[in-house]
């Protein structure tokens, strides 16, 4: 439905779009306008180097300059003499490629060029103020620098900006823009705005397809008028239009998902079933909230009532526990006085201890001082013995001075040795050399070769890759739907499979919801037979009161007899009211679950149906499903993945193949060049190597064998040189320990002296201080050294016994009192039942409990209710505005793609508006060629299968007053109608701001199918041009042209290669 309405308002803005200032389409078209800041300058010409190139012979070159003012010049010279090299030479210079396709690489090499001389062409041009020039070789066979035989150069490029260089002819290069045929075909195409193809039908006019843009099909016409007045900024509307489109038809579909996403997880199948469901939760709500409140309040009361029996019970356990604590502390008074005794006499004795220390330092004294003297003894003897051995020492070295004099004579031969030794030495660091350079040649030479035979093998593996992508590519189309089509059956299979869990769970919750309602109607009845009994018991309690109150000749309160012959008898077991309150409310809570139970056994049902309907659908789309297991699915999705991953691969990697294999040529080459490079590497290192070994053997025998190298001269030296140096420093050694031992031996005795008389004082202060102390004892009343070190204790023992003391005072005293206050406070108190009064809580705060998880449950299910009735209010909203959006953006989408009764896109209304443009300047030609017979025409009526129009041309005819095909022209006639269109087609694109201006056209041929008048016709159009400065450049063989044309070019062959001559 929404197609149909696309359609039509696509067909209301058919023209609208394109015409109306205020259209939205125009609106979005003014931020793709063409600026002018896309302008492209003239090309023109200036010089034309070629060597070796075609049938032309060493170096020619054609400067367009010398033309002067004479903007039409004539390309001339007999058939195959190489007028049309001319055009490829320029075309392949531009873009690597001949003007007519038809001529690769290696057929642009002159047959009379030498092995060494390398097929060039050099194109300078001037693009606006800007100068360049461009230099190409194409892929040829030419002499190795070294050896014999062919080497394959590849196609190279290189273009340079010379713009700023004063000799604009001259050698200077200028600066470097572009390198390599990639690049440079890169930054050519971005300075002409041309491809080959396109440059080929507007600029150069190749012999054989002058009549291509005239007779080509519409789709090839419309690139390159695409191309010429820069409309690619329709085509990038067009796109964004279409995707604004895709994504308001997505952004309806996600709100409708959306919505049917809300409702399923309600479970409902519309807006007022969840209506419903929202009003009977929160009437549910409120009962339940009331019975609640209820709980509580009789809950808040058992509490109470637990917290005081707690505490009557806490102040009968607080007397017990004083009572006990007390009665432990008088038990302990004994010890306590122990410890006081024991404290008492360690203070005595510290009293005492100050004589004690004073004793022990001075025996200790004594004892260092006795120590001191045995040292002193001991070092005199071991002085007299170093004394007497330093002595023997020095004797023992002067008997080595003849010794000495023989290592000093040594010393003065090895220096005589010294240059001879050291010029061997040198000589056999260049002999290492050399080898080592022969070595680094065999291992060039040999990784040369090794690489060589790498790249070869690349090289086959890379051709044979190309023909296996070419295969694959071929099979893309249809591995892509294989591919496409095995991800649907994916989808749908795994949507069935979780369509089929959420049935099972459906199931199960229909079940369950039946096991639930089972429950709840048990638990009724057993609330209801369980207050059935407490009545029952009420009932019976009141008939035994009654009955025990009853007395002789009193009237019974019930029947009024005065005679009582059976009352009741038995135990008075009447429930309290509060009970019976609590059974029947247990009741209302029953039935109120069995209802909720119910409910949700209805909403399982709906969800199975739902689920059930929607695998039903799937399988209706998909029968074949029914029995097919994903992971065979995902193997086969993901095995055709994997082919047109495979296939897409393939297409990439074709376009790197060729330059792949071009790189292997080249380093083939390379390798070549390398190879050669090491073989003489390796011939110089032989011969130099023979020459060093020569001079090394002369001078070996002038030294001898084992002092032939620096090392062993220098290590002879150091050793002779060392052993006289210690054999000196040994004598100075023996005389200075000798004379060391005469002070030390001095010395000792002197220590032995002064330590005799430090032992004797020593001794004397020891035994003064041992009878001060046995004083002190006595005084302190200490029966015996043993007595007062039993009575001694360390200053933290003692602390620790004070402390003791104190709190074992401290502690009777508080336990004395907290008995008194606890007897205080329990006064009056009966022991209470905690136990009971737990229980009553606890049962309650159970009851709470679940009342309020009930009534939690039941607020939840209707706020989720109200929450979803909000979002599909959201949801209804955003529904309507994304629906007007998805009509709006659609019918632009539509008429800029040409979904209209004329099949005409933005883009290409745009190039047929250009279009009509260029016919109206041709037909003023093709009006002068024809003498006004024939007019070109734009054929905008739609196409067979609807297939897009608007650029399809016809010719109409005044003499028979029909319209025809272009292609029905005669030769004659085609050539002057090409001809008109081309010229229509410079005119027009250089006028329109942002396009392409074309300063030069080439025409190939085409004039010998005119008859003489018809010649006239078509040279007075071209002459016309040279009003508007445009260099037109004509090739023909025809003779009158020569006498029509000033400035021509004639091409002239000979048996050594052709020349070329500039005439004016």
């Amino acid at each position: 439905m929404r197609s149909n309405g696309n359609t039509r308002r696509a067909e209301k803005h058919l023209h609208a779009p394109f015409r109306s200032s205020s259209s939205p389409l125009r609106t979005s078209c003014s931020a793709f306008r063409i600026s002018n800041s896309a302008f492209r300058p003239r090309m023109t010409p200036l010089r034309l180097t070629l060597s070796e190139f075609g049938p032309y012979t060493n170096t020619q070159t054609i400067d367009f300059d010398e033309l002067d003012n004479q903007r039409l010049f004539l390309i001339h010279g007999p058939t195959g003499s190489g007028k049309t090299a001319l055009l490829d030479a320029i075309c392949f210079a531009l873009y690597g490629e001949t003007s007519g396709d038809e001529r690769d690489g290696q057929e642009l090499r002159s047959d009379f060029a030498n092995d060494d001389d390398p097929t060039e062409v050099e194109l300078d041009f001037q693009l606006g103020e800007r100068l360049f020039r461009v230099t190409r070789r194409p892929r040829q066979d030419l002499a190795k620098q070294r050896g014999d035989g062919l080497t394959t150069h590849s196609e190279d490029a290189t273009l340079w900006e010379r713009t700023d260089v004063d000799d604009t002819g001259g050698p200077d290069e200028g600066k470097v823009l572009a390198e390599g045929k990639r690049s440079v075909d890169s930054t050519i195409h971005d300075l002409l705005g041309f491809e080959v193809d396109q440059f080929r039908q507007v600029v150069m006019l190749p012999q054989g397809k002058f009549r291509r843009f005239l007779s080509s099909s519409s789709k090839d016409r419309e690139n390159l008028l695409k191309v010429l007045f820069e409309t690619r900024p329709y085509e990038e509307l067009e796109d964004t239009l279409k995707a604004m489109k895709k994504e308001a038809r997505e952004a309806v579909d996600q709100v409708l998902n959306r919505q049917t996403v809300e409702l399923e997880r309600h479970g409902v199948e519309d807006v007022d079933a969840l209506e419903e469901k929202r009003d009977r939760a929160r009437d549910i709500h409120q009962k339940a909230l009331a019975w609640l409140n209820d709980l509580k309040s009789r809950h808040q009361e058992a509490v109470e009532a637990l917290q005081s029996a707690k505490k009557d019970r806490e102040r009968l356990d607080e007397l017990d526990e004083a009572k006990d604590a007390l009665a432990t502390l008088e038990q302990q008074t004994d010890a306590h006085a122990e410890r006081k005794r024991t404290l008492q006499a360690a203070e005595q004795a510290a009293k005492v201890f100050p004589y004690q220390k004073t004793l022990k330092e001075r025996r200790e004294e004594a004892e260092q001082a006795k120590k001191a003297l045995d040292d002193a003894v001991s070092a005199q003897e071991d002085a007299k013995v170093k004394l007497e051995a330093a002595q023997d020492a020095l004797a023992s070295e002067r008997d080595r001075d003849e010794q000495r004099d023989s290592l000093r004579q040594r010393l003065a031969q090895l220096d005589e040795l010294e240059d001879t030794v050291e010029e061997l030495d040198r000589v056999d660091g260049d002999l290492d050399a050399a080898m080592s350079e022969k070595e680094k040649a065999e291992t060039a030479y040999s990784e040369a070769n090794t690489k060589k035979a790498t790249v070869e093998e690349k090289q086959s593996e890379a051709r044979e890759r190309r023909e296996e992508a070419q295969q694959m590519v071929v099979q893309l189309e249809l591995l892509q739907t294989k591919a496409e089509d095995a991800e649907r059956r994916l989808q749908e299979a795994t949507a069935l499979e979780r369509k089929r869990e959420e049935l099972e769970k459906a199931e199960a919750a229909v079940r369950s919801a039946k096991e639930e309602i089972q429950k709840k109607e048990n638990r009724l009845s057993d609330a209801q037979a369980h207050l059935d009994g407490l009545e029952q018991r009420r009932m019976e309690g009141y008939a035994t009161v009654l009955a025990e109150n009853l007395s002789a000749a009193e009237p019974c309160p019930v029947c009024g007899g005065r005679e009582h012959p059976a009352p009741a008898t038995g135990a008075h077991d009447v429930p309290e009211p509060s009970t019976l309150e609590e059974a029947r409310a247990a009741i209302t809570v029953a039935r109120e679950e069995l209802t909720v139970a119910r409910d949700d056994l209805s909403e399982a049902k709906k969800e199975e149906a739902r689920v059930q309907t929607a695998i039903e659908g799937i399988l209706k789309r998909d029968d074949d499903l029914q029995d097919t297991d994903i992971p065979s699915l995902e193997s086969a999705r993901h095995s055709a993945q994997k082919k047109l991953d495979a296939a897409q691969s393939a297409k990439k990697e074709l376009l790197t193949i060729d330059e792949t294999i071009e790189q292997h040529d080249e380093k083939l080459s390379e390798l070549e060049d390398e190879i050669s490079a090491a073989r003489a590497a390796l011939q110089d290192a032989d011969t130099e190597i023979t020459r060093l070994r020569s001079r090394r053997d002369t001078l070996a025998e002038k030294v001898p064998g084992d002092l032939s190298t620096s090392d062993a001269l220098s290590e002879a030296r150091e050793t002779a040189a060392s052993t006289l140096e210690e054999l000196e420093e040994a004598l100075e050694t023996a005389i200075q320990t000798r004379d060391n031992a005469k002070t030390a031996f001095a010395e000792a005795r002197a220590t032995v002296k002064s330590a005799q008389t430090r032992l004797n004082d020593a001794t004397e202060k020891a035994s003064k201080a041992e009878e001060t102390f046995r004083d002190e004892l006595g005084s302190a009343g200490f029966e015996s050294r043993s007595a007062y070190d039993d009575a001694r204790r360390p200053e933290d023992e003692k602390e620790r016994l004070r402390k003791r003391i104190e709190q074992f005072e401290s502690d009777l005293s508080d336990a004395r009192g907290r008995v008194q206050r606890a007897r205080k406070e329990a006064k009056g108190i009966e022991a209470p039942d905690v136990e009971a009064a737990e229980a009553r809580r606890d049962q309650l705060a159970t009851w709470v409990e679940h009342q309020q998880q009930r009534v939690f449950k039941i607020k939840n299910a209707a706020d989720e209710a109200a929450d979803g009735l909000e979002a599909l209010a959201d949801l209804r909203d955003a529904l309507q505005a994304a629906d007007e959006r998805f009509s709006d953006v659609g019918a632009l989408a539509d008429a800029a793609r040409g979904d209209n009764d004329h099949n005409l896109s933005l883009q290409r209304f745009v190039l047929a508006t250009r279009l009509e443009e260029v016919l109206e300047v041709a037909n003023e030609h093709v009006a002068r060629m024809s003498q006004d017979r024939y007019r070109l025409r734009r054929h905008d009526e739609v196409r067979h299968g609807g297939r897009a129009a608007g650029l399809d041309l016809m010719v109409h005819d005044a003499f028979t007053g029909t319209e025809r095909p272009v292609s029905t022209l005669s030769g004659g006639e085609g050539f002057q109608t090409a001809l008109a269109l081309a010229l229509g087609l410079s005119d027009v694109v250089q006028r329109v701001a942002g396009g392409r201006h074309i300063e030069t056209i080439f025409i190939d041929e085409g004039f010998g199918s005119l008859d003489p008048e018809a010649l006239d016709r078509a040279m007075e159009s071209l002459l016309s041009l040279q009003e508007s400065g445009r260099l037109v450049g004509i090739i023909s063989h025809v003779t009158d042209l020569k006498q029509r044309v000033q400035a021509r070019i004639e091409v002239m062959p000979s048996q050594q290669g052709s020349t070329v001559e500039l005439v004016r």
